[in-house]
């Protein structure tokens, strides 16, 4: 995996929002971008927050390239969330089950006045996309933890590497990431 150069990003591809980072990688199925997207709205004079965003991930074809999966979300403004973004220091693009295919895993957060709100994982395997969905919340009754239905029938080592991310999280962010 390796960065796209940022002179190359806005040149070729029209995504939904402005291009915030994007990742290239081969693996036995072929060439494959991954863009991650961000609305990039002003808030004041020298600073910017995000509300919505948008992951597209695209395989190169015959010159082209074809889109195989997107991620969408927003701020939730009824839950009076604040501002979205992708914590790529939480994403990773590795061969986690060594089948020789790239298992991309996206992770984005969004926080609200009390701080981390939502954190969202999503892991691609075989071009299906499985969400783990955390929501913190002050009391235990607003707090969840939930794995897409199919989760579990994941490769071991895929789960692994997800439970260690979620434990990273927890450690690094203060947050509890569990549900109730």
């Amino acid at each position: 995996m390796k960065p796209i150069p940022r002179t190359e990003l806005d040149k070729e591809y029209e995504t939904k929002f402005p291009i915030y980072q994007g990742f290239s990688y081969q693996d036995k199925s072929g060439s494959w971008k991954i863009l991650l997207c961000e609305n990039q709205m002003k808030k004041a004079a020298k600073d910017t927050i995000s509300t919505a965003l948008q992951a597209v991930c695209l395989l190169e074809d015959h010159g082209g390239y074809l889109e195989k999966w997107s991620i969408n979300d927003f701020v939730e403004k009824e839950a009076e969330e604040e501002r979205i973004w992708f914590t790529t220091s939480y994403c990773s693009f590795r061969d986690l089950d060594r089948d020789g295919r790239i298992d991309p895993v996206i992770t984005y957060m969004t926080t609200d006045i009390d701080g981390i709100r939502r954190v969202k994982i999503f892991v691609v395997y075989k071009n299906e996309k499985y969400a783990v969905r955390a929501v913190e919340h002050v009391s235990d009754y607003g707090r969840k933890l939930e794995y897409a239905a199919g989760y579990s029938k994941l490769p071991a080592q895929i789960r692994a590497h997800v439970e260690q991310l979620l434990a990273r999280i927890r450690k690094e962010r203060g947050v509890l990431l569990k549900h109730g």
